[in-house]
């Protein structure tokens, strides 16, 4: 992959996970009996759904950058080239 592939999709990756990181901490600060319910494990559910957020978000900047690398896997045409792989 050439760096101008990776940078498209490691920008649009960077840009998610800041907004997904305000949406989330908006999320946390608006849920402030959750941690006095559950305690020590709302904290560690709450790192639990972060992490995986952010594996979602990381993945699909893969896809993007995969996306951009291979453009002829979105054409009609290629469905019997993928289909046989």
């Amino acid at each position: 992959m050439r760096f101008r592939q990776v940078w498209v999709a490691a920008l649009v990756a960077t840009a998610l996970l800041e907004l997904g990181r305000n949406v989330f901490e908006s999320y946390l600060k608006a849920f402030t009996s959750f941690d006095a319910l559950y305690g020590v494990f709302g904290t560690i559910m709450g790192l639990l759904l972060w992490i995986y957020f952010s594996g979602v978000i990381l993945l699909l900047g893969g896809c993007i950058a995969a996306t951009i690398h291979h453009p002829e896997n979105l054409t009609e045409g290629n469905k019997e080239k993928l289909s046989r792989r």
